[in-house]
């Protein structure tokens, strides 16, 4: 069912006003988008989209996030060339995307580094019928820097990550205060996402923690411990979004690793759990690249999927744990002129049921029954 757009008008009751974006599809990609077209792109604040792809690169649909605050939802703008920002995941239970940006409207100068008292960070949730929420704040966090990622177990429960205090940080939908500290090891963060009932981040600016484990489990404490994991180097790459899969049935847990390198000579960099983590070595894309999500198909090789500042790439790797991918990814779609690409995600759940119920003919006839999200998938 689509998302209606709702009007409330004296004596009538309620009317259409507008439609909005379908469902997204289980197994399309998503891609977070800066700009419109229109303009080149700055360090100002510019408008933000979602496009929906298929797994081939046919565009689907593209939706917008909001540049204007109402009432408690929030605008969701971003920097035009910061090209950490923008790093968009998928809930652990598959229902909800989840991303960062800035509470201001379009235009708003060198708004990475605004003060958090007159530019609020914002986290959005997209549900897969195309419902966005954005009042989720962060108060005081991230104030003068970046906020880059964010990741949601369940859509409730959510850590945020970003380039100043506090790090990482713990916090819940809906809340406007600053989210909880969680460790003090390192306060300049490029992703945080989750793998096998683990929170993970990557970092690579001015720290010894590249790809690492924030704590045991996903923290809603602080004092936890940051710890890099084992092999994996910690000066001399430049990581950005990761994906930790089980491949081995042999080995407990997650055992191989793919980690997207901006670097000189970067793509995609594959590790793989042997007693420590050992690298099998480099998917090349033309470009460097950051955004980056992976499945594993019904024949267990993993499709890739990453994005640079310009390109959707795609790679299959057939190779398996603790073997050389060969060959290089492929583009399978170029952004627009005046626009840039920065994460993506790929949905494999089916949206739950639309929270609206319409029931009814003719205007004056119309009866509009809501129903939660909650009342209804339990049916």
């Amino acid at each position: 069912m689509k998302k209606i757009a709702l009007s409330l008008i004296a004596g009538w009751g309620v009317v259409f006003s507008g439609w909005a974006v379908q469902p997204i599809n289980p197994g399309d990609l998503v891609v977070c988008r800066m700009g419109d077209g229109s303009a080149p792109l700055t360090s100002a604040s510019t408008a933000v989209f979602l496009d929906e792809y298929t797994i081939n690169g046919t565009l689907v649909q593209s939706f917008a996030l909001p540049t204007a605050t109402v009432g408690s939802q929030y605008a969701l703008t971003d920097s035009g060339v910061a090209t950490s920002d923008g790093m968009l995941s998928v809930s652990g239970n598959g229902q909800y995307i989840m991303m960062t940006g800035y509470g201001i409207t379009n235009g708003y100068a060198s708004v990475a580094s605004s003060a958090a008292a007159t530019v609020p960070r914002v986290v959005a949730r997209i549900d897969l019928n195309g419902n966005i929420d954005t009042s989720t704040t962060l108060g005081t966090a991230f104030n003068n820097n970046n906020i880059r990622s964010v990741y949601s177990t369940d859509g409730t429960n959510i850590w945020v990550a970003g380039g100043a205090t506090p790090g990482i940080g713990y916090t819940t939908f809906g809340s406007t205060a600053t989210p909880l500290q969680l460790g003090t090891g390192v306060t300049n963060i490029r992703t945080v996402h989750g793998f096998g009932g683990q929170l993970y981040f990557s970092d690579s600016s001015g720290s010894a923690f590249k790809l690492g484990t924030a704590g045991p489990g996903f923290p809603t404490t602080s004092g936890q411990v940051y710890t890099n994991l084992p092999g994996f180097p910690t000066s001399g790459s430049s990581y950005y979004n990761f994906a930790l899969l089980d491949l081995n049935v042999g080995v407990a847990g997650v055992d191989t690793a793919y980690v997207a390198d901006d670097g000189a000579g970067g793509g995609i960099l594959k590790y793989s759990l042997v007693g420590t983590w050992v690298s099998n070595g480099l998917i090349s894309a033309s470009q460097p690249v950051r955004g980056l999500t992976a499945t594993v198909d019904g024949s267990g090789h993993v499709d890739l999927y990453a994005t640079s500042s310009s390109n959707l790439y795609a790679f299959v790797d057939s190779t398996g744990y603790n073997t050389t991918p060969s060959g290089s990814a492929s583009v399978i779609v170029t952004a627009g002129a005046n626009e840039q690409f920065r994460g993506v995600g790929v949905t494999t759940a089916v949206p739950e049921p639309s929270a609206w119920v319409l029931v009814g003919t003719g205007l004056a006839g119309m009866l509009l029954l809501h129903r939660r999200q909650s009342e209804i998938g339990a049916r």
